[in-house]
C-alpha cells in the first residue's frame, strides 16, 4: 500500500488493518508449522517405504531366483572362508535356514551347507548336520588333550569330548579333518567326562579324507608320541593337503601321496635322521612349505646319512624365524637338514627370514640362511621365481638386514621379489657372474625407509641387464609402499606403481627413488 494512502485511512482505520494482519499472521504460521509437520512425516514415511520396497525388491529377487542358484549362494556364503572355524559355519547355516520357507527349504536341500561338524560343539546342532549332510563328505574338526585315561599314574592318552563318537561311527565320510590339541593335562580323573580316541584312532578308516590339519596348541612332550602311534594304522588312500604344527607324522599312512605339506617345527625339537626319512617318503609332493620357529630346549646334533630328493615339489617355501635366538648348534642342524634335503624340480622359490634388529647401527647378514638351500650343485637351477622376505620382528627401523642374492645358482629366474618392513641392503649386482640371467621382472616391497635402502640395488640390477644386452627380455619394475595402505572390502591395498620398459631405468633416477603414493 502507498504511503500516501496509508495516512488517508487514519489512525483508527489504520489500527484495524494492523489487527487483521497479526490475525492472518498468526493464521499463516500455525498452516505453516501444520504443512511442515505433514511434510516431514511424509518424508519419514517415504523413507521407510523405500526402504520396505528395497528390501521386498531384495527378497522378491532372491525368491524367485532359481533354487541351484540360491544354493549356490548360500554354500558361498557358509564356506567361503577356509579359515573360518566350523561352529561359525554352523552358525550361518542355521541362521539361514531361519529366514523364511523358502530359504529354508532351499537350505535343508543344500546338503553342503550341514558339512562342518566339531567334537566340541552342540549335540542336537551336531545330529542335525549329520542327518542333513547326507553322503556328502564331512569337515571334521577334532579338539583333544593329553589326559589321564585310567587310575594308574602316568596313564595318559588322547581324548576328546562324547560327542567325538558320534563323528567316528561316520568316519567314512570325511573329506577333511583338522585335529586341534589343547592345554589341558588335568591330572585328575576325568574319565567320566571325556572320550579316549586311542583304540579307535588306531583302527580308523577314513577313504574319502583328502585334506588333514594337525594344529598343536600345547607344549606336552608326550603328544608327537602319541600322535605317531594313532595315525600309522590309518587307510587314507586318497589323503593329498596334510597342514601340521609342531609335529612331523613319521609314520603316516598315506604320506607316499600328499600334493602338499605345511609344516611348522620348533628348531631343537628335529631330530635330523628322522625328519629326512619321513620327507624321504613324500616323493608326489608338489608344494612344501617348511617353517620353523625358536627352540624351547636344546637337542644336540645327531649326523645322518638319510638323504631326500623331492624331484616333484615346484612351490618350495621355507621360513625362518628366531634369527637371533637360534644358536650355533641350530644352525648347525639347520644347515645338515637342507644339505640332506634336494628339490631339483623346484621353479617356485620363497625365503621368509624375521628377526630383531636391536641397535640402530646393526646389520644382520642373512648369507648364510640363504645359502643353506644351495648346498647342492645346481639344486635349484630350475627356478624362475625366487622371493625373499627378511622382517624385524619389532618394526623399530633399526639397523638393517643384508645379503647377496645369489643369482649365479639361478640361472633360470625370471622374477625376483623383495620385500622387508625395514632397510634390506642387498650386495650390488654384478653382471660378470650372471651372463645367462634374463630377469623379466623385479618387484620390491618396502617401506619409503627401505626404498631410499634397496634403490642403488635396484638400479645396478636394471643397469646390468643392460649392460649384458638382457634388457629386451625385461618387461617391469613393481614398487609397492607397504608404509602407505588402504581397506575396503576387497582387502587391504598398497600404494603400487609399475614401470614398463625403459621407464624402470628412470625409478631411481640421480639417486632419488620414485615413491608410490594414494594421493
Amino acid at each position: 500500500m502507498p504511503f500516501d494512502e496509508a495516512l488517508a485511512l487514519g489512525s483508527e482505520r489504520w489500527s484495524e488493518l494492523l489487527s487483521r494482519a497479526r490475525k492472518t499472521t498468526r493464521r499463516l504460521k500455525h498452516i505453516v508449522d501444520t504443512l511442515s509437520g505433514l511434510s516431514s512425516a511424509i518424508q519419514r514415511e517415504f523413507e521407510a517405504a523405500t526402504t520396505s520396497f528395497n528390501t521386498v525388491s531384495k527378497i522378491h529377487g532372491l525368491i524367485t531366483l532359481p533354487n541351484e542358484l540360491l544354493a549356490r549362494i548360500f554354500n558361498y556364503v557358509v564356506n567361503w572362508d577356509e579359515k573360518l572355524i566350523i561352529p561359525t559355519r554352523t552358525r550361518a547355516a542355521v541362521g539361514l535356514s531361519h529366514v523364511c520357507r523358502y530359504f529354508r527349504d532351499t537350505a535343508i536341500s543344500c546338503t553342503q551347507l550341514w558339512t562342518n561338524v566339531s567334537s566340541c560343539g552342540d549335540d542336537d546342532i551336531t545330529t542335525l548336520c549329520l542327518s542333513r549332510s547326507k553322503r556328502v563328505p564331512l569337515n571334521v574338526r577334532l579338539v583333544t588333550r593329553v589326559d589321564e585315561i585310567s587310575p594308574h599314574p602316568d596313564d595318559f592318552g588322547l581324548v576328546c569330548d562324547p560327542l567325538a563318537q558320534e563323528l567316528f561311527s561316520h568316519s567314512k565320510r570325511w573329506g577333511q579333518l583338522e585335529i586341534r590339541t589343547e592345554v589341558n593335562r588335568s591330572f585328575h580323573d576325568v574319565v567320566t567326562k571325556s572320550l579316549d580316541i586311542g583304540k579307535i584312532f588306531r583302527e580308523l578308516d577314513v577313504p574319502l579324507l583328502r585334506s588333514l590339519h594337525i594344529l598343536r596348541n600345547s607344549a606336552d612332550r608326550d603328544e608327537p608320541n602319541l600322535l605317531n602311534s594313532l595315525l600309522e594304522g590309518w587307510r587314507t588312500p586318497n589323503l593329498r593337503y596334510l597342514t601340521t604344527n609342531r609335529y612331523l607324522p613319521l609314520r603316516l599312512a598315506g604320506a607316499e601321496n600328499l600334493e602338499s605339506f605345511d609344516v611348522t617345527l620348533e628348531v631343537d625339537s628335529v631330530n635330523l635322521t628322522d625328519t629326512v626319512k619321513a620327507l624321504s617318503r613324500m616323493t608326489s609332493l608338489e608344494e612344501f612349505h617348511l617353517t620353523f620357529i625358536p627352540p624351547q630346549i636344546f637337542v644336540p646334533i645327531v649326523v645322518t646319512d638319510e638323504r631326500a630328493c623331492l624331484p616333484n615339489v615346484r612351490h618350495l617355501r621355507i621360513g625362518l624365524s628366531g634369527l637371533e635366538v637360534i644358536h650355533t648348534q641350530s644352525r648347525n642342524l639347520l644347515q645338515a637338514l637342507f644339505a640332506a634335503l634336494s628339490f631339483p624340480g623346484s621353479t617356485d622359490l620363497h625365503l621368509d627370514l624375521s628377526g630383531v634388529i636391536r641397535d640402530d647401527h646393526e646389520c644382520v647378514s642373512i648369507d648364510k640362511q640363504v645359502m643353506w638351500l644351495f648346498q647342492h650343485p645346481n639344486t635349484l637351477s630350475r627356478v624362475e621365481r625366487f622371493c625373499l622376505e627378511a622382517s624385524d620382528f619389532f618394526d623399530f627401523n633399526r639397523g638393517h638386514f643384508s645379503v647377496d642374492i645369489p643369482f649365479g645358482k639361478l640361472p633360470s629366474l625370471k622374477e625376483l621379489e623383495l620385500y622387508c618392513n625395514t632397510r634390506l641392503i642387498p650386495c650390488d649386482y654384478s653382471p660378470g657372474d650372471t651372463i645367462s640371467l634374463a630377469l623379466e621382472r623385479l618387484i620390491i616391497r618396502t617401506t619409503e625407509i627401505g626404498m631410499l635402502a634397496i634403490a642403488p640395488f635396484t638400479t645396478s640390477v636394471l643397469r646390468g641387464l643392460k649392460e649384458v644386452g638382457k634388457w629386451e627380455s625385461f618387461r617391469e619394475l613393481v614398487i609397492i609402499n607397504t608404509g602407505q595402505q588402504a581397506c575396503d572390502f576387497l582387502g587391504t591395498r598398497y600404494a603400487t606403481k609399475s614401470f614398463v620398459g625403459d621407464a624402470a631405468l628412470q625409478w631411481c633416477i640421480y639417486g632419488v627413488p620414485d615413491i608410490p603414493t594414494f594421493n
